[in-house]
């Protein structure tokens, strides 16, 4: 029987306003992207179907109305915003949007977005680079963000290009050959990175808990350094640290980034459900992002909330007519750590240890646990499928390669799963939507207490 095709939902997927472009010049694209960028009909649609993205959160291109003045900005901001209404009432069932605000006069921008939320229905707004060259941590913005989260709407805090200083600093001497250095190459990663972590420090959580803020492009790097981060402001940081405020406040999207280990690293770092597919169109086209996630490494039901959950829940989007609801009968890497972790610490409570391995479905490797001494978890992504190893004393890619070549050592399948000693169904009712199994001393009914202690440790989450 056929899959069916999951609804796609990206949330990156710009576009631009002609009389904004007459003010700041356009993002300096190229005669093909421009050519997009001013299309909210045919041309859009068109290749949305053709690569089966159903539906996009429109926002404005750089530099956007972080590139004109106050005086300016304030009046230009209202017409911009209901032209961008007027699209998306067009095709109400292909769009929503984000809106573009005046930064220059932040008390405008927080009145700007407070009407376009509630009176135009926009999703939260889109912010690029910096305002003036001020970062957008500066206090002078805390009206917008006190408002923000006030209406329980995120802010998207997007690149642009490096300040001048900046660019004359660090990139002068490779910039005229290597253009793409200022933008995805280098340039646009750093200064958005930059951005994020001087929300964190600036204390605009503390003032504002409720604050959301979206970076796009997998985080802009950060989620691989929250770690050494962390580390390294851990003695400034004492009642809450960097990555408990980075993790609670920030969500990222996928946008011009598809790449299976990034990703990976980004769902250990932070947990699925805080990340949303998005393509960054038109400056990455769609397939390419299309296709990549045909093939994800994750469980069925951490792919729903890849591609529509998460963007449902985070920008209270109804579920369009034909969307496919998240498959909570599929099981997701965050229940099947969570067993294989609880089964392994209760065998270590007992004295001995064990090796876990919790399977989908379809038999396959949702999640492993070697119960030996602690050390660095290992990601391999094997022939596409779902699952993430974490291994100590011997690397994931041997200890896949043995249970490639004897299934019956170290993996539980769903065939054998009566007869596999210490293996248990992981169920909801009477469906067995995988199983988890333990390899190591004693053995036998031991090893099943193991696992059903596992299994009692995620029961609410299997109703």
């Amino acid at each position: 029987m056929a899959t069916k095709k999951p609804y796609i939902i990206a949330l990156e997927e710009h576009y631009q306003d002609a009389e904004v472009s007459r003010h700041t010049g356009g993002p300096g694209a190229g005669r093909d992207i421009v050519e997009r960028l001013d299309d909210l009909g045919a041309l859009r649609l068109g290749e949305m179907d053709e690569s089966g993205i159903d539906f996009q959160v429109l926002s404005h291109s750089i530099p956007g109305l972080q590139g004109v003045d106050a005086a300016t900005g304030v009046p230009l901001a209202r017409r911009v915003n209901d032209r961008l209404n007027e699209a998306v009432h067009a095709h109400p069932d292909r769009f929503a949007a984000f809106a573009a605000l005046p930064t220059a006069d932040p008390r405008a921008a927080a009145d700007e977005l407070e009407r376009t939320v509630t009176r135009l229905g926009f999703k939260g707004a889109m912010i690029n680079g910096l305002t003036d060259g001020r970062f957008h941590d500066d206090q002078r913005f805390w009206p917008i963000y006190q408002r923000a989260a006030a209406l329980d709407v995120p802010i998207y805090i997007h690149p642009a290009l490096p300040q001048p200083a900046v660019v004359e600093a660090y990139y002068k001497d490779y910039a005229q050959k290597h253009p793409g250095l200022l933008r995805a190459g280098w340039g646009f990663n750093v200064e958005t990175a930059t951005q994020g972590i001087r929300f964190v420090l600036s204390g605009v959580f503390d003032a504002h808990p409720g604050l959301k803020v979206i970076l796009g492009h997998l985080g802009e790097g950060i989620p691989f350094y929250l770690w050494r981060i962390s580390h390294g402001l851990r003695a400034s940081m004492s009642e809450k640290t960097f990555r408990e405020i980075f993790c609670e406040h920030f969500w990222i999207t996928t946008s011009g980034f598809f790449s299976d280990p990034a990703l990976l690293c980004c769902v250990m770092e932070m947990g699925v459900d805080r990340i949303l597919f998005s393509v960054d169109y038109p400056f990455m086209d769609n397939p390419p992002g299309a296709e990549w996630i045909k093939t994800l490494p994750l469980s069925a039901e951490d792919t729903q909330k890849l591609l529509n959950g998460n963007a449902r829940r985070l920008l209270k989007l109804s579920n369009p007519a034909g969307a496919q609801l998240l498959n909570h009968k599929d099981l997701s890497l965050a229940t099947a750590l969570t067993i294989a972790t609880t089964a392994a610490e209760t065998c270590k409570g007992q004295g001995y240890r064990v090796s876990v391995t919790v399977v989908g479905r379809n038999g396959e490797i949702i999640a492993q646990l070697r119960g030996d001494d602690s050390g660095p978890h290992t990601i391999e992504n094997s022939q596409k499928k779902a699952y993430t190893a974490r291994t100590f004393r011997i690397s994931s890619g041997e200890f896949v390669q043995r249970v490639k070549d004897n299934p019956t050592t170290g993996a539980v399948h769903l065939t054998g799963i009566v007869a596999a000693q210490g293996a248990l169904p992981i169920k909801i009712g009477e469906d067995v939507i995988g199983a988890a199994g333990v390899s190591g001393a004693p053995g036998g009914d031991k090893d099943e207490a193991c696992v059903k202690a596992g299994l009692d440790k995620v029961a609410d989450q299997l109703k």
